[in-house]
């Protein structure tokens, strides 16, 4: 392989291995037993020389930045452009000033962690999310058409051991609050009240799963929440609200590290600590259901 041929040619080599395959996502790895050997047998014989082990993309990023300078202050090359070729020193000047110019335009973006925007549905790679997260807070409305399309993953989320996932959603009993979302999603009172009571008895639902191993809480706040969050370990998911009547995408920021995850871990933290959150119960369902009937 171009590996081992580099090698025996005496290139400089580096590896960048993932840290616990365990973790990875059934396609993500190689399942079969004799693809396997073969990927671990490569594994020992690139930590057997210059290896950097990652388990995130920002450790990955670094990962590759430090190898890549330790190389060139190391063992320096020409590259593809031989030095008896010559090159345009101006044209060199502005490349690296153009270089400097984005690194610079850069930097606000890696302070807050921005990763990717948009409104497309697809500006999210939600699979992608939930493959390892150990970690989930949520806090929306009620999340009817997000918590269904992605039940195959909250399902396996909630079947692996040492998972966590903390919900918060808007109290239905509170009158100011129900009002305000009524008006925000165009539905009548009582209707926006059974669509919170759904989503907080959907999401307690998963600890009944005759596997179910993940600690699950769901909370009520009596507040109309101005953003949607979804908060997956060191990665963060804000999709912002729409003051127009008319429907259509919304802004989606999709955060790794940064003041901004920093910030919503405090926010979320301090929603759950501030006294005003209410844990909801099965008991709680159960008498809203009875109630909802009368």
């Amino acid at each position: 392989m171009e590996y081992e041929y580099a090698v025996a040619k005496g290139k400089p080599t580096i590896a960048f291995l993932y840290k616990d395959l365990g973790r990875l996502a059934p396609d993500k790895t190689e399942l079969d037993d004799a693809p396997r050997q073969k990927l671990e047998a490569f594994r020992e014989a690139a930590k057997a020389r210059h290896c950097k082990m990652w388990d995130s993309r920002d450790s990955l990023a670094k990962a590759v930045y430090q190898a890549v300078h330790y190389l060139m202050q190391e063992k320096p090359s020409s590259g593809w452009v031989r030095p008896a070729s010559g090159y345009d020193e101006h044209e060199m000047l502005t490349l690296k000033n153009r270089i400097l110019q984005l690194e610079n335009e850069l930097q606000p973006l890696r302070l807050a962690g921005l990763v990717n925007a948009g409104t497309s549905p697809y500006t999210v790679d939600w699979s992608a999310l939930f493959a390892g997260a150990r970690k989930l807070d949520i806090l929306f409305a009620y999340g009817r058409t997000w918590r269904h399309s992605r039940l195959v993953d909250l399902t396996a989320f909630a079947r692996t051991p040492n998972n966590r996932l903390r919900v918060v959603l808007p109290d239905p009993g509170n009158e100011s609050v129900v009002s305000d979302l009524s008006r925000r999603f165009s539905c009548a009172p009582a209707e926006l009240q059974g669509r919170i009571r759904e989503a907080a008895g959907h999401f307690l639902s998963f600890k009944d799963l005759p596997d179910s191993k993940a600690e699950i809480a769901v909370w009520y706040y009596p507040f109309a929440p101005t953003y949607t969050l979804y908060r997956f370990d060191d990665s963060a998911v804000v999709a912002l609200y729409s003051h127009r009547s008319m429907r259509g995408g919304v802004v989606t920021l999709l955060i790794r590290g940064g003041v901004v995850a920093s910030y919503m871990q405090d926010e979320f933290k301090c929603l759950l600590d501030d006294g005003h959150a209410r844990a909801v119960t099965e008991t709680d369902l159960t008498v809203q259901a009875q109630e909802a009937t009368v």
